[in-house]
């Protein structure tokens, strides 16, 4: 596929504008128009890393007159309710982590953030509700977490809580572990790095945790009762 160079332009032209809107923002702790706008054009950007170049394609990518400004006002609504307490750490905190060697065994994985001892993913859903999909979802983070660490995590920190930030509802539900896992959890880990080793040229491509390359294994057994 030939270089667009036009492109490339706009990407480094909203970098550059993203990076003055933060600046603003670090410098005045106002989160104005230009910034909330900025994050809704970086969105774009990370669809371009997380989908490859078709996203690049679709109609409108980084136009900045195609910004709805009722994404803004939702912006806006959602960062008036977060409660900062839930967001500062005591040791670390790593933004969109990932997980060494287990991310390059499923084509590609991260998550939204570990504060502390806690892998936290953040849904932002109409409805209060921990169903299996997202129960599934922080299971597999874990799992790829047992296999390759996190990347950047000082080696005397461990993951001991799994949490999902609900940002419509400024609601934090942490499970402990231990309260969910049986000792046969490690099992089935061995077992799956074994299988994505085997099978890392065909089968899983650019799979997901809580996607179908884990529902076709064995979950089920390894869990406590959870539903």
């Amino acid at each position: 596929m030939p270089i667009d160079y036009k492109i490339i332009e706009k990407v480094e032209k909203t970098i550059q504008y993203a990076k003055k809107a933060y600046s603003e923002y670090i410098n005045t702790g106002i989160m104005n128009h230009d910034l909330f706008k900025a994050v809704l054009l970086l969105a774009q950007i990370d669809s371009v890393y997380r989908e490859g170049a078709r996203a690049i394609y679709r109609n409108g990518f980084l136009d900045e007159s195609n910004i709805d400004e009722n994404d803004i006002k939702d912006l806006r609504n959602l960062i008036s309710i977060v409660k900062p307490e839930y967001f500062k750490s005591r040791k670390i905190c790593i933004l969109n982590p990932t997980f060494g060697k287990a991310s390059r065994l499923v084509g590609g994985a991260d998550c939204d953030l570990i504060i502390d001892d806690a892998i936290i993913d953040i849904k932002t859903t109409k409805k209060l509700d921990l169903t299996r999909n997202y129960f599934d979802q922080l299971i597999g983070y874990y799992i790829l977490y047992t296999i390759g660490n996190i990347d950047g995590m000082p080696t005397d920190c461990k993951v001991k809580r799994l949490g999902i930030y609900f940002s419509r509802y400024a609601y934090l539900l942490f499970i402990d572990v231990l309260d969910v896992i049986k000792e046969n959890f490690f099992d089935f880990v061995n077992w799956f790095e074994k299988r994505q080793v085997k099978d890392l040229a065909g089968v899983y491509d650019h799979a997901e945790p809580g996607s179908p390359f884990l529902k076709r294994s064995p979950l089920n057994g390894i869990f406590k009762d959870v539903d």
